[in-house]
């Protein structure tokens, strides 16, 4: 492995790259929601996941946001033989802190249920 040390990164044009206004997700976790116990299938800076109830997952952070003042987003998968449409999205019944956000999964007739994959991501400032 080798390592390379810079103090300036500069473009084609010859400037200085400031990467300092960027940002970038500060967790993700791509995850089987559908098993017995959610299981982790890759992720980044994401401690656990606990199942609350059907179709509701908290995500538990290795390195807290520095408030709860963070953006996450939601995607999911159902199964092939599942029907009807459904939605995933934060569950504001559960309160979100520096260190978890949460989820639900609702079908369209508002009945919670299971995912079988399911992808989050958090953005905002790290403690």
């Amino acid at each position: 492995m080798s390592t390379i040390k810079v103090d300036t990164i500069q473009s084609s044009g010859g400037g200085a790259v400031t990467l300092t206004n960027q940002h970038a997700a500060k967790n993700w976790v791509h995850y089987d929601g559908d098993a017995s116990s959610p299981t982790i299938l890759d992720s980044f800076n994401t401690a656990s996941i606990s199942d609350t109830a059907a179709g509701r997952h908290s995500i538990n952070l290795t390195n807290a946001h520095s408030s709860a003042n963070y953006a996450n987003f939601w995607s999911g998968e159902q199964e092939a033989s599942a029907s009807g449409n459904s939605s995933i999205g934060d569950d504001v019944s559960v309160t979100k802190t520096s260190s978890k956000y949460n989820s639900i999964n609702q079908r369209s007739g508002g009945a919670d249920f299971d995912l079988e994959i399911i992808s989050a991501s958090s953005l905002g400032d790290l403690a």
